[in-house]
């Protein structure tokens, strides 16, 4: 059987590989006008503008002047196959997008500091906590202030008391349960959306008895960047609008041309101001491409994307 599939389709293979060429040649065309693109852009921005005094600032120009090529089948094809041309078509556009952040990138890594420390507001030191203390939420204290050297805690009757004394600035970190069994706890996101805050590390929890399974979130009113070393996971945790622009299909291709992965994705509903909006919450892991990239294609792709997170370790 296989030798006779060999030979029945041994030359639309060879045909299929033919094209396959002629299209690299085409596609590395394409690469060479987006280089120009972002070239052209960059050096626009620096006329109109000057330099831009941030990463956000002078992605924000960009979103605004990038176009999307208008791509339309040959006026020749077949009626049967123009449906499917324009699936083709469609899916160039978006490489389109991810090659463009990748020049964009390369292109200014000698210019502006395009990396993940000009996403990510680095919190200053401290080492206060407060929590409502429990059993399990004393073990992930301790887990979390381990290597803590003037780890001080204050306790609080309430999840949003914690969360009123970080946004006080009382305390640095709040701990807070954030899932049960793999399922996210409602009250608690509701909060770190509410007050805009951000998670600076998770840990798995199991109590006395191994039997709780539950994460705790280490949650500060900042971003930073976790101290790290060889063999350490990494992930980055975004809140995105279910109706934004970009679908999740889109992101998660992203993401993988990017080296990152898609660990979990899940819709929450959430509440400002005495309305209701459902929202994704995506978590991606580092599966070495750092998350430089995948940051600049949410900025200037997504402009509603939230960053919620950025830590290490889940497993």
């Amino acid at each position: 059987m296989a030798e006779f599939s060999d030979a029945l389709f041994n030359n639309n293979i060879k045909n299929l590989e033919s094209l396959a060429k002629k299209q690299s040649i085409l596609l590395e065309r394409r690469i060479l006008e987006l280089s120009e693109i972002v070239a052209t852009v960059i050096s626009e921005i620096s006329k109109t503008y000057g330099e831009p005094s941030d990463v956000y600032e002078l992605l924000s120009f960009i979103s605004e002047e990038y176009r999307t090529a208008t791509a339309l089948a040959h006026s020749e094809s077949l009626t049967e196959n123009r449906e499917k041309l324009a699936k083709y078509i469609s899916s160039l556009g978006d490489t389109d997008k991810y090659i463009f952040c990748e020049l964009l990138a390369d292109y200014t890594k000698d210019k502006i500091n395009l990396s993940e420390k000009a996403f990510i507001t680095e919190a200053v030191g401290g080492e206060s906590f407060t929590y409502v203390k429990n059993p399990i939420s004393d073990e992930a204290y301790e887990v979390f202030t381990e290597n803590l050297a003037d780890a001080r805690v204050f306790y609080s009757k309430t999840f949003k008391e914690a969360v009123q004394m970080v946004c006080d600035n009382a305390v640095d970190f709040c701990l807070l349960p954030l899932e049960e069994k793999g399922d996210r706890i409602h009250t608690v996101n509701q909060l770190i959306f509410s007050y805009d805050l951000k998670i600076n590390g998770v840990t798995p929890v199991f109590g006395m008895d191994g039997m709780a399974d539950m994460k705790y979130a280490m949650v500060s009113k900042f971003l930073a960047l976790p101290e790290t070393v060889d063999g350490d996971d990494r992930y980055l945790e975004i809140r995105l609008p279910t109706d934004s622009s970009v679908s999740i299909a889109q992101l998660v291709s992203a993401a993988e041309l990017f080296s990152n992965s898609a660990y979990r994705i899940n819709t929450e509903t959430l509440k400002l101001d005495n309305s209701e909006k459902n929202y994704y919450e995506i978590v991606f892991r580092d599966d070495g491409g750092g998350f430089t990239k995948l940051l600049t294609y949410l900025t200037v792709f997504t402009g509603e994307y939230i960053p919620v997170g950025i830590y290490k370790n889940l497993e």
